[in-house]
């Protein structure tokens, strides 16, 4: 029996972009904890990242057309710019 996620394309965009935000928030924290020398920040971020980000891959590999992909692919740079903008906006307050 194989996963098929059943949402709307809207849905998946949102989705999508949402995961890469928190992927990369969670990516500059775990940085910022290594220069930090936060050992035990640094352990769960860097055992959290590659499940948010797997959570998000469904999705790429469930599209079926090129344009589908590329939409998904902007959506999730949208998320990674704001992801990091955010971030750095947190770290010069």
């Amino acid at each position: 029996m194989q996963f098929k996620p059943s949402t709307s394309r809207l849905a998946k965009y949102v989705l999508v972009f949402l995961l890469a935000l928190l992927a990369d928030v969670v990516a500059s924290v775990h940085v910022y904890s290594l220069a930090k020398a936060w050992l035990a920040v640094a352990v769960v971020t860097g055992f959290t990242i590659p499940f948010v980000n797997l959570l998000g891959t469904v999705w790429f590999i469930e599209a079926r057309t090129f344009s589908e992909r590329v939409a998904l692919t902007f959506s999730s740079a949208l998320g990674v710019a704001l992801g990091t903008g955010a971030t750095l906006f947190w770290l010069a307050r």
